[in-house]
């Protein structure tokens, strides 16, 4: 693996305000698992948190389903080692992945960065997780389709998680309300 040239503070302060929040939220997910080190499957599964994140968009327009991933991400993560006590340490492929991605751009790092990076060096996921975003373009430019993002907003969306879960049943639609007034007969 090649050797990380920069130093992790500077790659984090490169961070637009939604990889922050999705680096923030990582971090979170791998101290409540007590696992050793925040990885680059943990940053995936947190930019999928985000709803209007580049990668959310990009995924929606290529018909990727964010379930289906966030199933597959879960299931890498669970695999994970835990009972760490204490901050885990950025592993050495997502510091990879933080650099490799603000080469990208002499603005702030978007989660679309993030996403091409990753395509460009499918071996920064060591779960192989890359391979779930196949369908979506390579290039930087392409991956940068989120009009929040852009104006550097972040959690506008209903920021909902998303798990993976059953089908849910079809609601039952509320019962129609009644005028108190016939309606107009047609002519």
């Amino acid at each position: 693996m090649r050797a990380l040239t920069k130093d992790i503070k500077w790659l984090v302060t490169r961070l637009g305000p939604a990889a922050t929040k999705a680096l923030e939220l990582a971090v979170r997910r791998a101290m409540s698992a007590t696992h050793v080190e925040v990885t680059t499957e943990h940053l995936l599964r947190a930019l999928l948190d985000l709803p209007d994140s580049d990668l959310s968009v990009s995924m929606e327009a290529a018909r990727i389903g964010r379930v289906d991933v966030a199933a597959r991400l879960d299931a890498a993560l669970g695999r994970l080692k835990g009972r760490h006590d204490g901050k885990p340490k950025f592993s050495e492929a997502l510091c990879l992945l933080l650099e490799d991605a603000s080469k990208l751009t002499t603005e702030p790092v978007r989660t679309g960065h993030l996403v091409a990076a990753l395509l460009a060096d499918p071996t920064l996921s060591p779960a192989g997780c890359a391979g779930l975003f196949a369908a979506l373009p390579r290039q930087p430019l392409y991956l940068l389709t989120s009009k929040l993002e852009d104006r550097g907003e972040v959690g506008r969306a209903p920021a909902a998680p998303v798990a993976p879960a059953a089908p849910a049943a079809p609601a039952a639609s509320p019962p129609a309300e009644r005028s108190a007034e016939p309606a107009p007969k047609a002519r």
